[in-house]
């Protein structure tokens, strides 16, 4: 595990190319824990399904087969894609992290997907979301898996594994990606972060979307219930999952306007922080910070971070810097982030 300067003052966390992928702290550990969670989430939404489509079938109205079918559907197939994800890098645990350095005419792109000759010659072909190109732009490096002509990649501090394969010829039609600039800029101007907080706000549609169809599936159910005092019960279930998986969509379509505005902050104010408590990861592969912080005027608070992406948890821990966007006001939180790269998190100061 290393800690590798970006500038004078900017530190990442990034992997040791003398150890098998597998093998690297945390990150073996989280892939094989994500996969057992995985194949567990399988077998809860399935007899929902099952019991959906048998509701369908034995003539018990429409309503009701339908929200059990698209609530628990959704559960299973999001379960499914993440399993076969992850079985397909258990090839690429017993491979090494090659760091690569991209030539300025070395990288290319065509719409979402990107070229990067590699030194051997030959090129790497991948799909990226923006906020990693826009990184990529800059920041012309990054971290290669590979096993055949199949790879996966990674760039600096996001930790972020993308499927890649290796060609010989480059992309078709590609324009070489222009190289941007690396000086350090304020959050608010940020261009890696302003990508990142569109990108997630544009995921964010997604389950707001799901939520919305289930709230209106749940409410047509308990509508469509006969009136019977048997029913009673499924009814007043029904009719609270269409509040709460209501609730749920408006608070992420808030979250969406929220991400998509400009961050106020004009500047970056670094922390050094020492962990209470080793790293922790949750069911969603996310990990929890905990600690004390050393504020700019020497004073001293107490500091969480819950739900960040790995990288910028294992950043923070192995470098003991913590970046966070404007001024640190103990009690509240604040946006944190490591400056020109595509990745971000709330903590709390207390």
């Amino acid at each position: 595990m290393t800690a590798r300067p970006e500038s004078a003052r900017v530190r990442l966390w990034e992997p040791d190319p003398a150890v098998p992928a597998g093998a690297l702290p945390v990150f073996g550990e989280l892939h094989t824990s994500a996969r057992r969670r995985a194949a567990a989430s399988l077998f809860f939404p399935l007899p929902f399904v099952i019991g959906g489509i048998a509701l369908f079938f034995a003539g018990k109205g429409v309503a009701a087969p339908l929200f059990l079918v698209v609530f628990f559907g959704v559960a299973l197939v999001a379960a499914i894609a993440i399993l076969t994800t992850l079985r397909r890098a258990v090839p690429f645990l017993g491979a090494r992290f090659e760091p690569v350095d991209c030539a300025p005419d070395g990288v290319i792109l065509a719409g979402r997907e990107v070229g990067v000759r590699l030194p051997d010659g030959r090129w790497l072909r991948t799909r990226m979301p923006a906020p990693l190109r826009v990184q990529l732009a800059g920041e012309r490096r990054l971290w290669l898996l590979r096993v055949g002509e199949r790879a996966m990649v990674t760039l600096p501090g996001s930790g972020v594994l993308g499927a890649a394969r290796i060609t010989d010829g480059p992309l078709p039609g590609a324009r070489v990606l222009p190289v941007a600039s690396r000086e350090p800029t304020s959050p608010r101007l940020d261009p890696v972060l302003t990508a990142y907080r569109r990108y997630v706000a544009r995921l964010c549609w997604y389950p707001a979307a799901v939520y919305g169809v289930v709230a209106v599936l749940a409410g047509w159910a308990s509508a469509d219930l006969p009136d019977e005092p048997a029913l009673q019960p499924a009814r007043g279930g029904a009719v609270f999952v269409a509040a709460f998986v209501g609730v749920l969509a408006l608070v992420l379509m808030v979250r969406v306007f929220r991400l998509r505005a400009p961050l106020a902050a004009d500047t970056w104010t670094e922390l050094a922080v020492v962990l209470d408590r080793m790293v922790s990861i949750n069911g969603r592969g996310l990990v929890r910070l905990q600690g004390r912080a050393v504020l700019p005027d020497g004073g001293t608070v107490g500091f969480r971070m819950r739900n960040v992406p790995v990288a910028f948890g294992l950043a923070t821990a192995t470098t003991g810097q913590l970046w966070i966007a404007g001024v640190p006001r103990p009690g509240k939180s604040a946006t944190a982030g490591i400056p020109g790269h595509a990745v971000m998190g709330t903590v709390r100061l207390t």
